[in-house]
Order: C-alpha cells, then structure tokens, then sequence
C-alpha cells in the first residue's frame, strides 16, 4: 500500500538526535472513513455516537469522553467543546443526524452527567475512560480492516476534509480550538496533496452512518 501524503518536516528519518520528538500524522482516506462508519453503525448507538462526535468535530479523545449533557442544547441544536490541552472553548451546530442520535440518547440518559459514562467502574459519576474509548476505536478499525490508525487519526481525518474543501486557516484553527493558527497550518499543506491524489472526501460529515 502506498505511504500516505504527510509533511516533510514529520516523516521519520534515521540518525535524529536521541531524543527528538517525531510525530507523524495521518487521516484515513476516502474509503477507509467510509468501512469505518459502515463498521461503527453496527456497534451499539453509544460507541457508535462517540466515534461519529470524535470525527466530526475533530475531538481529542479526552474531549470527546469527558463530554457533558450540560454541553448539549437540542433546543437550539447545538453542543459545546470545552477547552482541553490548551485550547479554546466553541459551541457548534449539530447536523441533523447527529441533532436526532443526541436526541434518541438523551431519552435514554442515566443520572450521569456525562454522555458517555463509565458501565462497570464503582464510581457512578466516572465517565468512560480514554483507554477504553481508544480501544473501541481500535475493535471498530479491526473489523474494518483499517487496523493501523489510532482513534487520534478522526481529528487528523476532519482537518484534512475541511482543509480539502475550503476552509481557511482561521476557519480550521477555530474548528479544531487552536489557540495559534500556525498550529493548523500543517494541514492545509498535507491536505492539498492528497485532495490532488482524490485521497479525501470534498463534503465534511457525509460519512455519518447514525
């Protein structure tokens, strides 16, 4: 399988000095988002719901498993991402596929304040933990045989679709919470690539299978 487009500047190569902190980024292409969807919409809605929110709005994983029902309004069809990792607080509009699951789950809400809370742990108010979000990720990405990526690569897949159809630095850093929209600059190089290698779907959020 061919290497994915990703910046120069983070391709690993030999005889870095000990030490040196080397990232990578990747997004999943056009056809492995959609095996991904297809494989999430046959899990129960709850995982389902936290892979589609993750991917969508770009989430950490950490922002995505400490998410509140103080941070939806279905009234006015929005949800807030509160700031983590030095970040900046947004509210966004729900699509409406999103808007209608938020709805269905919220009928079946528990006395936890989180949207995702923890099932088997002893303490009531905990929400899922992480690792337990990143090892969903990983059973879904399995079946889809997209085995490879990490649940941080839905975050890199949103930049990537949004900075392929348009979006403007300023728009994908408010997007994504960067503080710095230096911070996003990095996609819009890599996703102009790979929209030339028609790696990356053109409309964000089409892949949504709830």
């Amino acid at each position: 399988m061919a290497e994915q487009p990703v910046a120069a500047a983070v391709k690993r190569k030999r005889g870095r000095p000990a030490g040196t902190k080397i990232t990578r980024d990747r997004f999943l292409t056009d056809d492995e988002l959609t095996r991904f969807m297809k494989a999430a919409s046959k899990e129960p809605e709850d995982a389902n719901l936290l892979m589609s929110l993750t991917y969508y709005y770009g989430l950490r994983v950490t922002e995505a498993v400490t998410l509140e029902w103080s941070d939806v309004n279905l009234l006015a069809h929005q949800i807030t991402i509160r700031a983590l990792k030095g970040g900046t607080t947004r509210a966004y509009a729900l699509p409406d596929v999103l808007d209608k699951a938020l709805a269905r789950r919220f009928k079946r809400r528990t006395v936890s304040p989180w949207l995702f809370p923890a099932r088997r742990r002893r303490d009531k108010a905990a929400h899922i933990s992480a690792q337990k979000a990143k090892g969903l990720f990983k059973r879904i990405a399995a079946k889809a045989g997209i085995g490879a990526h990490s649940i941080h690569d839905l975050r890199h897949t949103c930049a990537m679709q949004r900075a392929a159809s348009g979006d403007t630095i300023t728009a994908l850093a408010s997007w994504l919470r960067h503080r710095r929209t230096e911070t996003s600059m990095q996609y819009l190089t890599v996703a102009a690539d790979a929209k030339h290698e028609a790696a990356l779907a053109p409309v964000v959020g089409r892949f949504l299978q709830l």
